[in-house]
């Protein structure tokens, strides 16, 4: 084989080399800028729905606020009176914005006096749930950092509730609002597509799902 044979062939594998490698970079940041897009992606919509829920939130702890401070609500857990009224104010709020499972005004030795939507529910202890934490501690609202299946509906819900005080500032009950987690869910969580068939699911701090298509799979690691 003379020189320029060899030359031919050397140049021809070092072209080929050349290729190759090329290839191989542009397949590597073509890897890597679709990785980047898809968390780009990603971050956006962790975005949104956090803002989705904040406003969800503050809207709630408005109309429990409102409540907590309306003089029939104080009245009726100070003396008894105004019951009807008080159920037909806690019915209203139910029925406008059906986003609650219910409404409710439990009294300071933590049991639901009136329910907004029918009688099922009064008389419940809600001593062991996380917003009962409402009558030690010197704020004026709670949210649950948890959702749970309501033990009057089996729905999940988590439970928005405002501090009911006398005017001394002593604890006499507390407003709850159960927001229905799966309207939620649906409207702002289930509502997300990705592509064709990619979907959003939501886990809580125990690695359950809270949010999914499937809802066999709600509540379950």
């Amino acid at each position: 084989m003379n020189l320029k044979t060899r030359l031919i062939l050397f140049s021809s594998f070092l072209t080929i080399a050349i290729v190759l490698t090329i290839l191989f970079i542009s397949n590597h940041f073509s890897m890597q800028m679709a990785h980047d897009m898809a968390q780009e992606e990603m971050e956006k919509m962790t975005h949104d729905v956090e803002e989705a829920i904040k406003l969800y939130v503050d809207e709630k702890k408005l109309q429990a606020l409102t409540l907590a401070n309306n003089k029939l609500v104080k009245g009726f857990l100070t003396t008894g009176a105004n019951r009807a009224e008080v159920k037909d104010l806690l019915a209203t709020t139910f029925n406008q914005y059906k986003q609650f499972e219910n409404v409710f005004v439990a009294d300071s030795t933590g049991h639901i006096r009136i329910m907004g939507d029918g009688v099922k529910g009064e008389g419940l202890d809600i001593k062991v749930f996380p917003f009962w934490r409402l009558h030690n501690d010197n704020v004026d609202h709670h949210l649950d950092k948890v959702i749970y299946k309501s033990p009057v509906t089996g729905r999940m819900v988590t439970v928005m509730a405002a501090r009911i005080n006398d005017a001394s500032g002593k604890f006499i009950g507390l407003i709850g609002m159960p927001l229905e987690w799966s309207m939620f869910a649906q409207d702002h969580i289930n509502s997300i597509k990705l592509k064709k068939t990619g979907y959003v699911t939501v886990m809580d701090h125990k690695h359950q799902f809270i949010s999914h298509p499937q809802e066999k799979l709600l509540l379950t690691a």
